[in-house]
């Protein structure tokens, strides 16, 4: 699966989730720090439920 379609799966659940309270994202250790930043910078200004928060770990 490519991170595009990550993304978009990621974005798609926090906008139309009713129950999910937080969505927790596990980036890899060996994941370079531009891409972590990228992913960070993407998602956290995406629409969410109003229940819906982001934790990165």
């Amino acid at each position: 699966m490519k991170c595009g379609l990550h993304i978009f799966l990621t974005k798609y659940i926090m906008k139309n989730s009713r129950v999910l309270s937080v969505m927790t994202i596990q980036i890899p250790k060996f994941t370079d720090t531009n891409t972590k930043h990228r992913m960070v910078m993407e998602l956290s200004p995406c629409p969410k439920s109003s229940t819906c928060k982001l934790l990165f770990i």
